[in-house]
């Protein structure tokens, strides 16, 4: 049995075999140039990742002594809160303020929600417990007096005052009312 190839082959023969050959590697070289970009994508992903790995490496050498420090931040600010129940010892916490020159009038503690309008301090692990203060003093014994309850041993914000003159007291006495926020300590988890 022999087998023929059809006329228009065999007078085309030399040119039909250069056009699959052509073919063959222009599939190859389309096959290739696809693999290509996807390993060049690949390398890319690759470095990224490498970095990003080098980054948190450097980033966690000292992690042990940052979080030794955070920790001692942490406390230190334990230290300079209040406990809202303690009532008692909060005012007497304001009322070491008071002086000869001003007068604390009263000390009210609310432990009610603050309402949005006073735009709370946002802390996961705080609260805060809002003061009103109320005090007569000359104009310039009251700034003082703001001035050493801001920079005093507990966390304070102040939200809002007013001073207007004190009925009665003469003109060079103002009577203020200040309201604060003092941080709180964290919650106690139940158990």
């Amino acid at each position: 049995m022999k087998l023929s190839l059809p006329p228009l082959f065999r007078k085309f023969a030399i040119p039909a075999i250069a056009g699959i050959f052509v073919l063959i590697c222009l599939l190859i070289f389309f096959l290739r140039f696809s693999t290509l970009s996807d390993l060049k994508t690949s390398i890319s992903e690759a470095e990224r990742e490498v970095l990003t790995m080098r980054r948190n490496i450097k980033s966690s050498e000292n992690l042990e002594s940052q979080l030794e420090t955070i920790e001692a931040l942490t406390d230190r600010l334990q230290e300079r809160t209040i406990e809202p129940e303690d009532t008692a010892v909060n005012t007497a916490y304001f009322y070491q303020f008071e002086t000869d020159q001003v007068q604390i009038e009263s000390v009210e503690q609310r432990n009610t929600p603050v309402p949005k309008s006073y735009s709370p301090w946002k802390m996961k692990n705080f609260g805060t417990t809002l003061f009103t203060i109320r005090a007569t003093g000359s104009f310039q014994q009251l700034l003082y007096f703001i001035f050493q309850i801001r920079g005093g041993e507990k966390i304070v914000r102040l939200i809002n005052f007013s001073i207007i003159p004190a009925d009665g007291e003469g003109e060079k006495i103002r009577r203020i009312t200040l309201t604060l926020e003092a941080l709180t300590s964290p919650p106690q988890k139940k158990q």
